[in-house]
């Protein structure tokens, strides 16, 4: 891959998690602002549903570990194994999140031109300057942060 190849990766990674994923706007206003075509849009729209999913299941995987730390914390004399059970667990959860995205932005930044790449670097670029106007924070809903043209 080339070096351009792995930045435009990472910007895809970044600005794609935060804008299809978050749902600050959803996956159209990413959709519009890099003029994706039909297909485009559908793997955008594809990654959007696979990251739910696999965040779903990482959001499952935390509740656990902390309510079984609670229990575990609890009774007084912890199980470590079983505590090392949690945390793999939990562990694995969040690798497979980021495996989930990894693959699917690696799939639509195959398709995307050298205009729609570098305008992507442009987005992602304003917004991470208005995360840091704000000191890291969102639009005021929490912590995620949105996407605005």
């Amino acid at each position: 891959m080339t070096r351009f190849a792995t930045i435009a990766l990472v910007v895809l990674s970044t600005a794609v998690a935060g804008v299809a994923v978050a749902g600050q706007g959803g996956p159209g206003r990413l959709i519009e602002a890099l003029d994706l075509d039909s297909d485009q849009a559908a793997l955008v729209e594809s990654f959007k549903d696979d990251m739910a999913e696999s965040r779903s299941e990482a959001k499952e995987a935390q509740k656990a570990f902390r309510e079984g730390m609670k229990d575990e914390i609890g009774s007084g004399d912890p199980d470590v194994r079983k505590l090392k059970k949690l945390v793999d667990a939990k562990v694995e959860a969040q690798r497979a999140a980021a495996y989930t995205a990894v693959e699917s932005m690696s799939a639509l930044s195959e398709t995307l031109t050298d205009d729609q790449l570098e305008t992507l670097a442009e987005l992602q670029e304003q917004r991470a300057e208005r995360r840091s106007e704000r000191g890291g924070q969102g639009r005021g809903r929490g912590p995620r942060g949105g996407f605005d043209q």
